[in-house]
């Protein structure tokens, strides 16, 4: 009666008890085992949906028609689908790239035609009133005061060698333009003008 354990209300005379590490031993045998049985059951469910795809989407075997002896066409739905019958997305990696390139190129062709201006046939009386013209060059390329206005400016159109040189009758006959000679930002003068 000395070895009785008080603790266990199962436990009777002449049994043993079983150690803490069978007892651990076994809760990890049933939960592998469970583990095992989960892991079965969804490689199960894979499988199944997988014979249940290929049957829906297997290709119809041509049929031989026996009064006009000609093989009829099976009737194929025209998808976009790979080897696992997955969509396909609209535009592949390479179509995307060109298309990212495609649009910065137009936005920054759209922001140089609106902004930058190629300016020709300066007239010797910009020359004399504004510095930036002043370099001996024939054509230069300005960031322009406004936006979309005219890309190509000839200033040589709004002098009259019949008027007498005026620079503010001449400012006058620019009109909006005339912030062009006024405060010009130069960004690279060209030694032969470009347009002739």
């Amino acid at each position: 009666m000395s070895d009785r354990n008080w603790d266990n209300p199962d436990w009777h005379e002449g049994m043993t008890l079983p150690s803490r590490k069978a007892k651990h031993n076994r809760k990890k045998t049933t939960r592998a085992a469970k583990k095992e049985q989960q892991q079965s059951a969804a490689l199960q469910e894979i499988q199944q949906a997988r014979e249940e795809a290929t049957a829906t989407s297997a290709a119809m075997v041509p049929t031989l028609d026996p009064a006009s002896s000609q093989v009829v066409p099976p009737v194929v739905e025209e998808q976009a689908e790979d080897a696992d019958g997955e969509l396909q997305p609209f535009f592949k990696t390479w179509q995307r790239v060109l298309l990212w390139i495609g649009t910065i190129l137009a936005m920054l062709f759209v922001l140089a035609w609106g902004k930058i201006g190629y300016v020709h046939h300066v007239p010797d009386i910009v020359r004399e009133n504004v510095p930036a013209y002043n370099h001996g060059t024939s054509a230069y390329l300005v960031l322009k005061p406004w936006w979309f206005g005219p890309p190509v400016l000839d200033l040589n159109n709004y002098y009259h060698e019949a008027d007498r040189p005026d620079w503010e009758n001449y400012k006058a006959r620019l009109g909006d333009y005339s912030s062009i000679v006024d405060n010009p930002h130069v960004l690279w003068t060209f030694p032969d003008d470009l347009m002739q």
